[in-house]
């Protein structure tokens, strides 16, 4: 697919692809493909975070709360700074995650 930069990929595919990484005034936009059972180690982002799942199901564990089951067409959105990680269901997950640019000293 034009356009797409793979950036985690390994042979053995222990990690989930993410692709189509697009930057806007916005924020950052990119697409995270899970093979069944892949999980994306916990990990923080500088900016607010928005997590769309587009297909699949998987459990979304964010530090200090309990475990959230999600799928196909659930949006979340996170803090900057909170620790994350996603784990994919049998059928695997694709998510549309955003990076949230900040709009002003408050965000």
């Amino acid at each position: 697919m034009p356009g797409t930069k793979d950036l985690h990929t390994s042979e053995t595919n222990s990690r989930p692809t993410v692709s189509e990484l697009t930057t806007t005034a916005e924020g950052r936009f990119f697409t995270v493909e899970f093979l069944s059972g892949q999980r994306l180690p916990t990990h923080q982002n500088s900016a607010r975070v928005r997590i769309a799942v587009t297909a699949g199901a998987g459990i979304l564990t964010v530090d200090g709360r309990d475990d959230l089951v999600f799928e196909t067409g659930d949006v979340v959105q996170l803090e900057a700074g909170e620790p994350h990680s996603l784990l994919a269901g049998s059928s695997g997950m694709s998510v549309k995650v955003t990076l949230i640019a900040a709009c002003c000293q408050s965000c």
